[in-house]
C-alpha cells in the first residue's frame, strides 16, 4: 500500500508558510481551478493511466483526483512525486483519515 498522508513536519511547514490557513485554503482552490492546474492533471493522468494508485481500481478520467502527498511547496510547482492519482472512494477516506485536515483550525 501508498503511503501518502503529509508528516507533521510537513503540516507545520505548510502553515509556517502561509499568511494563514483560510487564505491558503482559497489560494489552493483558485490553483485547482486553473489551466496550470488542470494541464499538471491531465499529464499525470496520461502517464499514470486511469487507475487509482492507492486501490488499483480502473476508472474512468473523470472519476480520478490527483492528490497531494504534501503540502510544503507553492502550488504550480509539485513534483510528479508529491502528487498520486485516487478514485472518489479513496481520495476521501485520504481525508477522513488525514488529521491535518480534521483538527485545524485558525
Amino acid at each position: 500500500m501508498v503511503e501518502i498522508k503529509a508528516t507533521k513536519e510537513e503540516q507545520l511547514i505548510f502553515l509556517e508558510n502561509s499568511k494563514s490557513y483560510k487564505e491558503k485554503i482559497e489560494e489552493y482552490g483558485d490553483f485547482l481551478d486553473s489551466e496550470e492546474w488542470k494541464s499538471i492533471r491531465n499529464k499525470l493522468i496520461d502517464e499514470r493511466g486511469l487507475v487509482c494508485e492507492k486501490c488499483y481500481k480502473e476508472c474512468k478520467k473523470y472519476e480520478l483526483y490527483v492528490h497531494h502527498k504534501n503540502y510544503d511547496h507553492e502550488f504550480g510547482t509539485e513534483r510528479d512525486e508529491d502528487l498520486i492519482l485516487l478514485c472518489g472512494n479513496c481520495h476521501n477516506e485520504m481525508h477522513q483519515d488525514t488529521e491535518f485536515f480534521n483538527n485545524i483550525s485558525q
